[in-house]
């Protein structure tokens, strides 16, 4: 099961970048960002009354639930969006992909876990690898406002790695993978909507197919589906290795650009996955992805179920 979610992860997360290129090429990042949070946050809120899932939890919890909402979806995404109006796809895929190293800083930071050797091994060579496939050809210095649009995309990726930690602690309290997502995204739009205004960027809305069809593509899979299944993947197997989703995904958006694009797949890209398959198999090999549930997924599963714990 968790080999499922991951792969799933990763494959959805790996297409979206290419769905985010069109998102900001013609409305404000924010804006699009709204959109797709509502969307997202209407199907789960939908999802969860279907199944008769409750949302009533202590003040305590929706505090946390909202703070995962902001660091998750609102906050870091909006950075990554406003990244992607001035790098290439590949050069934010590998951006956001450097949250496994800040999940590793915060896990010791925030939740006191020491940090395994051999996580680190395999995260440094699959960020080698990303590098080496990621890398620009030409030898030009960057632009001012490209290494701007770097660090903001870097910023993303550790709001990003917060609320990983956060949501590893919302599982630990039992809290419905299904309702977390619903109140997360739900408190996402409130805040989205709170900055977009006090932006004073204009709520437009762009009615050509490329636009609208990757709305809908990154707000049911990239944000729904894709979610779900990374949530659920943290509470089996905790943020640090789950992140690896984030490292890999760039290989999927290296595919597709090659396809869409036509990006070459030189030696030194392929010399780049190797890196980076080699570094997935170290570091999700102890303990194995298709090991036992940890006790806190144990406890979402029950409340999903509506079991007592």
């Amino acid at each position: 099961m968790n080999t499922i979610l991951y792969v799933v992860t990763v494959m959805i997360w790996g297409s979206t970048w290419i769905g985010i290129h069109y998102q900001v090429a013609s409305i404000p990042p924010g804006v699009s960002l709204l959109y797709r949070t509502v969307i997202a946050a209407l199907i789960m809120l939908g999802i969860c009354v279907g199944t008769r899932k409750s949302l009533r939890y202590p003040l305590k919890d929706h505090l946390l639930l909202a703070l995962q909402g902001f660091c998750l979806f609102a906050g870091s995404y909006w950075l990554v969006y406003v990244g992607a109006r001035t790098l290439e796809s590949g050069f934010v895929a590998l951006g956001v992909s450097t949250v496994i190293i800040f999940n590793l800083i915060n896990s010791r930071l925030i939740l006191s876990k020491p940090i395994e050797r051999v996580v680190v091994i395999g995260a440094l060579i699959g960020l080698v690898g990303i590098v080496l496939v990621l890398m620009p050809n030409s030898a030009a210095p960057a632009s001012a406002e490209r290494m701007r649009a770097i660090g903001i995309t870097l910023a993303g990726a550790y709001i990003a790695s917060v609320g990983n930690v956060i949501s590893g602690r919302t599982l630990a309290r039992g809290i419905s993978v299904l309702s977390a997502n619903a109140l997360s995204l739900t408190y996402a739009s409130l805040s989205l909507a709170i900055l977009v205004f006090a932006s004073g960027a204009p709520l437009v809305f762009d009615a050509r197919a490329p636009y609208v069809l990757s709305l809908l593509y990154l707000s049911i899979f990239g944000t729904v589906i894709a979610f779900l299944c990374y949530l659920t993947l943290i509470g089996r197997i905790g943020p640090a290795r789950s992140a690896y989703a984030m490292l890999a995904s760039p290989v999927i958006a290296l595919l597709i650009s090659s396809q869409m694009e036509g990006l070459a797949l030189t030696g030194r890209v392929v010399a780049g996955v190797a890196l980076v398959i080699l570094g997935n198999w170290i570091i999700m090999r102890k303990p194995k992805i298709g090991g036992r549930p940890s006790r806190s997924f144990e406890g979402s599963v029950a409340a999903d179920r509506g079991e007592s714990r």
